[in-house]
């Protein structure tokens, strides 16, 4: 079988990025993510986003996943 080559703007992408906020501004984070993710809806490419808080109340993460269609398309949005 022969081995397939594919451009970079082909491949999806997935981008994982955690925040954590400080106590007591877990809403002011929270506002500044849905933020970042009304923005990220309106690249090219653009799949879908997910966001994940920590089950623990010791805890203040929140991990933002989001995903391409093509890593070509999200390097120019990026830049």
């Amino acid at each position: 079988m022969a081995e397939q080559k594919y451009a970079r703007s082909d491949i999806p992408v997935t981008v994982s990025v955690i925040r954590e906020a400080k106590p007591g501004s877990e809403e002011q984070l929270e506002e500044c993510i849905s933020g970042i993710v009304q923005a990220a809806m309106k690249f090219p490419g653009h799949l879908g986003t997910s966001v994940f808080r920590s089950v623990s109340p010791d805890e203040h993460e929140y991990r933002i996943v989001y995903k391409y269609n093509g890593g070509g398309k999200l390097d120019r949005e990026m830049r």
